[in-house]
């Protein structure tokens, strides 16, 4: 069984992990340079979040929001949500992915 070192290294998780009682975390996908950046911008520049994870028209209508000194907290909430859904999209496709991969190899043997 692969495990994954670093961030979880040490911890009961990880631990558990080695055992093989549960699944390692998926440490490279959750600590990937550029999530870290993303979540600031959409604290801070919440419409610049919104080109990062390629929707355009949401950064637009975000930069409007954000012009006005109240539509700023409405706009990073709204940039952090986006986020969380984009980073949930992804690991939704890695696992199918993944699966897709697996089957394809079980039909060769």
């Amino acid at each position: 069984m692969k495990v994954h070192r670093g961030f979880f290294e040490g911890t009961t998780h990880y631990k558990r992990a080695k055992c093989g009682s549960i699944p390692p975390p998926h440490i490279d996908f959750i600590f990937k340079k550029g999530h870290k950046m993303r979540l600031l911008l959409a604290i801070f520049l919440p419409w610049v979040a919104f080109f990062t994870i390629y929707r355009p028209f949401a950064g637009i209508i975000c930069l409007l929001l954000q012009i006005t000194v109240i539509g700023w907290i409405p706009a990073a909430i709204w940039a952090v949500y986006a986020l969380s859904q984009f980073k949930t999209d992804q690991k939704i496709k890695a696992v199918l992915n993944q699966q897709n991969a697996n089957q394809q190899n079980e039909n060769k043997a």
